[in-house]
């Protein structure tokens, strides 16, 4: 089993970290983050997050703090501004595997952190510069140490009636004793697991928001109460604990307060509770995560759909064991949370990732000692389908999409459609021999091979890096950058220089009147005026708008590069 985890560790640091760096940061948040930890070092302004140079309050700043000190530490570059989102994914999949080992055993355990590993949704976020994969690492962090805590009191109070009177003194102490009364150890063990609980709370809260502290709060007050654990409950609302949280959360979160006194209303009115309760995008019905989730896990979460038979155990909870329930209640409260609110994006899921990582193995490993290979049959010859119809519908495709990204895209598909093919036929083959492990392997290396040719083709995103270093490389002392009725992050950012904004875009905080003027021009009015100018403009528009345009941009624009859809232009020659 050492050898299968140690293989398995090799294939999976490779699949997160092979080129990393190698595609541009994707439109928008990527490129925002970016922006955002960039103008930290810029401004040497560590408390109140900017973008383009104006306060950006949307999100806590723990990690625009990390991306800002791998750019300090590698440079200003695209492996540097993932990092943080790596070594979150790669510690939620270690935690897992010791979640996992620690309540179900070894096999289950390396399972586990190649579900979780390969699970599409997760490995994609572990490559992406946003917060969601440092709050799920946290998370994770916070859930795993509450369960190590306690399960320490679970195996104190299993203990013999003797050993346990044996280790409580025989008559109460005075207060001027000299004698000091033995805490087993398995308490002060469990105290301290606890307050780690609360240490990745308080950092999930920087992260993120509140949310860190409602998800790992409720599913460890929740499973208590279920369990019917009151005295558990009450060691678990630690005064150390709680101290520790609060002296990582109070100094940021007054600091920023203290210069923006708007910023509570804001974060916690605007972006927490009203987006909750009466959101104004991203709005999706009750249901929307039902189908999400079997993808995100794909193909695992999707094959034990295959055999429903073997599910029938989920209907009778008394059968359940008290990790089993742990981790059914932990997903189900993430899934549930962001189910009520109106406002979903398929990311809002990521925190549920690792317990039904754990229970997808859980499924795999007792369908494999129990001899029940339907599910892998019928999951190779659906594996072996998907590959088929792949590599078929790819010709019928290139018949009606028009999308100049599509030949681009259509090597890719015919690599995963033959990876469908040989993985579904190969599971197939090894199901029918009644290989349980070889099967499993199969099915993992598949996954793993199809997910290398899906993040290689991650280059053919929407990102705007070209026309940004053809700005830095252009634009001299005194030079203006525009862009025309869009906000483009990875502009400012591949550039290094502020961009003005044309058209009704206004900051949330602003500065000063005259520099919110200076930097955004309501109308076209004053695009025409200042392209009119001595001054040269660069300006970053859209193709399609140029035409209707060009008329009133005198001189007559330049086009100086042109990537995607987007164009270059300045007002005078680039010599002058």
């Amino acid at each position: 089993m050492r050898w299968a985890t140690a293989l398995a560790g090799l294939a999976i640091v490779p699949l997160y970290t092979v080129g990393l760096g190698s595609f541009p940061l994707a439109e928008p948040d990527e490129a925002r983050y970016a922006e955002i930890a960039r103008e930290m070092l810029v401004l040497g302004e560590w408390i109140t997050p900017h973008l383009n140079f104006v306060r950006y309050f949307d999100k806590p700043p723990l990690v625009f703090w990390a991306t800002a000190l791998a750019f300090r530490a590698f440079g200003l570059n695209e492996w540097a501004a993932r990092l943080p989102s790596l070594i979150g994914g790669l510690t939620g999949i270690a935690l897992t595997f010791a979640l996992a080992r620690s309540a179900y055993g070894q096999p289950v355990a390396l399972l586990a952190a190649v579900i979780l590993a390969t699970a599409p949704l997760y490995c994609l976020l572990g490559q992406t510069l946003t917060a969601d994969m440092t709050l799920t690492a946290l998370l994770t962090l916070g859930l795993t140490a509450f369960w190590y805590g306690h399960q320490r009191e679970s195996d104190h109070a299993l203990r013999a009636p003797e050993d346990r009177e044996n280790a409580r003194p025989k008559t109460p102490l005075r207060h001027d004793s000299r004698e000091r009364v033995r805490v087993p150890r398995n308490f002060r063990r469990s105290r301290w697991w606890y307050r780690a609980a609360y240490v990745a709370v308080g950092l999930g809260v920087l992260a993120k928001g509140p949310v860190a502290a409602l998800i790992v709060g409720g599913v460890a007050g929740l499973f208590l109460v279920l369990q019917r654990d009151w005295a558990g409950l009450r060691r678990a609302v630690d005064p150390l604990g709680i101290a520790l949280f609060l002296l990582i959360v109070l100094p940021w979160y007054a600091a920023v307060s203290w210069r923006n006194p708007e910023y509570l209303r804001y974060f916690v009115v605007e972006q927490h509770l009203r987006r909750y309760l009466t959101p104004g995008q991203h709005v999706a019905p009750f249901w929307y995560f039902v189908p999400v989730l079997p993808l995100a896990l794909f193909p695992w979460g999707v094959l034990c759909l295959l055999d429903p038979a073997a599910w029938r155990s989920l209907l009778a909870p008394r059968q359940w064991s008290a990790a089993t329930r742990f981790f059914l209640l932990w997903a189900g409260f993430v899934v549930a949370f962001f189910s009520i609110s109106g406002s979903k994006l398929v990311t809002y899921v990521l925190p549920a990732l690792p317990p039904l990582a754990i229970l997808l193995a859980r499924f795999f490993a007792q369908a494999a000692d129990a001899g029940r290979f339907a599910v892998l049959r019928r999951g190779g010859t659906a594996l072996l389908g998907l590959g088929v119809g792949i590599i078929l519908l790819v010709p019928l495709l290139g018949l009606f999409v028009t999308h100049w990204r599509f030949p681009l895209m259509r090597p890719y598909l015919y690599a995963a459609g033959a990876v469908f093919v040989v993985s579904g036929t190969a599971t197939l083959l090894t199901a029918r021999a009644r290989r349980a492990a070889a099967c499993v392997a199969v099915l993992a290396a598949g996954t793993f091979a199809w997910l290398a040719v899906g993040l290689s083709a991650r280059g053919l995103a929407t990102s705007y890096r070209s026309l940004g270093l053809a700005a830095r490389a252009a634009l001299q002392p005194g030079d203006r950058l525009a862009v025309y009725r869009h906000s483009i992050q990875a502009i400012p950012f591949y550039s290094g220089h502020r961009v003005i904004l044309v058209g009704p875009q206004r900051p949330k905080f602003g500065e000063d009147p005259s520099g919110v003027d200076a930097y955004f021009w309501s109308d076209d009015r004053r695009l025409f005026e200042e392209w009119r100018s001595a001054e040269r403009l660069f300006l970053v528009i859209n193709r399609s708008e140029l035409e209707s345009l060009r008329r009133a941009l005198e001189p007559p624009p330049i086009v100086v590069a042109a990537e995607g859809k987007k164009l270059l232009l300045v007002n005078h020659p680039l010599g002058n």
